[in-house]
């Protein structure tokens, strides 16, 4: 099985990097992980491009 986990603290090492490292640990051990940081990366709400006005 393939878990993606999208970590959404802005905080490195932070109590949040703690459980996903803890959560990774476990998980890996039979599954495919992978993080992704979302604070790295700019993210902006839908803007709607396929509707018609």
């Amino acid at each position: 099985m393939n878990i993606l986990i999208l970590s959404g603290s802005p905080r490195k090492g932070g109590n949040t990097d703690l459980l996903v490292d803890a959560f990774v640990k476990g998980a890996s051990q039979k599954h495919q992980v992978e993080v992704v940081s979302v604070h790295d990366h700019k993210i902006n709400p839908c803007v709607g491009c396929n509707m018609l006005e």
